[in-house]
């Protein structure tokens, strides 16, 4: 499936076909097993992010794959949780959530600022991975 250019720092959205696929799983799979799904994907995210990071040892940047690839496996199954959960719903949240860390980012409410706020994801490997990933595309 070829996909227009998107920016490395915007969520791509899902085809069509994408998303019947979803829908589909859903609606054979049920809602009872899929938020279990979800639960299991989120805890296997975490466990990702805190290897990826690395602990005392600093970050470990040879595992940025398995990081990526437990976050597709997350935003695929946030997917269907919000399928199930009602997006139009969820959306009313998400707005005032985000409207409230613009407000508290306008206000002074994080008083200090990271040195580095991409830290080592914008490294030299990363952006070699996003050319090669704009390459493939074209």
């Amino acid at each position: 499936m070829v996909r227009k250019k998107e920016n490395a720092m915007e969520r791509p959205q899902l085809s069509a076909p994408e998303g019947d696929i979803l829908r589909e799983a859903l609606g054979k799979l049920g809602w009872r097993q899929q938020m279990t799904k979800v639960a299991e994907e989120l805890g296997e995210l975490q466990v990702a992010i805190l290897r990826y990071l690395g602990g005392e040892a600093g970050v470990r940047p040879e595992l940025l794959g398995e990081l990526r690839e437990e976050l597709a496996d997350v935003l695929i199954m946030t997917e269907q949780l919000g399928n199930i959960l009602s997006w139009r719903h969820v959306d009313v949240y998400m707005r005032a959530k985000i409207a409230r860390l613009g407000e508290r980012l306008k206000t002074g409410h994080y008083a200090h600022e990271a040195s580095d706020p991409l830290g080592p994801v914008m490294s030299a490997a990363w952006l070699e991975e996003e050319k090669e990933i704009e390459d493939a595309g074209t």
